[in-house]
Formats: structure tokens, C-alpha cells, sequence
């Protein structure tokens, strides 16, 4: 007769009760989007929210780049980022709703 197995408990990140700190935009060019993390510079999902992940992630991906930018240049290109990704979610947000019209109207 084996042992019983013990399963152990699978930890849930939302239960951590992690939170997005909007600092974390302008150091790790970050944002918030839906429940996951996105990078502006490669458009990566980062899924936990931790410090250390986030900058992990810049640190292997995006920092030889963009550490050189500082104050108001670096500002910027966080806005300019931003702008690109609402664009981008827009458009295919239009792009959808256009398809669903053509869809009810073909009905």
C-alpha cells in the first residue's frame, strides 16, 4: 500500500493582494492594462506584480536602450509610448465593432 499523496496548495498571485505603483511607469516603462502589466517598449505581459519582476524584465530586455534617458526625455518617450498602445487598442476596438455591424446587418 503507497502513501497518500498530498497536493500542496497552489498559490494565487490575486490573493497577494499586489497592487500597480504608478512610479514603476516612468522606471520600468510599464503599465497597467486589464489584470496583467504591460512593457511599452516590447509589448510584453508581465503577469506578476512585483518590483522585482518588472525590473528583472526591463533589466534583460529594455534597459540598454533606454537607460540613457533622463527627465523630461524620458517623460516623454513614456507618453509617446503610452499614445502608441491607445492607438493601437482603438483601432482594433473600431476594427471590431465594424465587423460586428456588417454581421447584424447582413442578418
Amino acid at each position: 500500500m503507497s502513501p497518500p499523496v498530498i497536493k500542496a496548495k497552489k498559490r494565487k498571485n490575486d490573493s497577494e493582494c499586489r497592487v500597480f505603483k504608478s512610479s514603476w511607469t516612468l522606471d520600468f516603462f510599464v503599465v497597467k492594462h486589464n489584470e496583467y502589466l504591460l512593457c511599452l517598449i516590447c509589448q510584453e505581459k508581465i503577469a506578476v506584480f512585483k518590483e522585482y519582476n518588472i525590473k528583472r524584465h526591463y533589466s534583460t530586455k529594455d534597459a540598454d536602450t533606454f537607460d540613457t534617458l533622463t527627465s523630461q526625455v524620458r517623460i516623454d518617450r513614456v507618453n509617446l509610448l503610452k499614445d502608441s498602445i491607445n492607438s493601437q487598442q482603438s483601432f482594433f476596438k473600431a476594427d471590431k465593432l465594424s465587423s460586428e455591424t456588417a454581421t447584424i446587418s447582413a442578418f
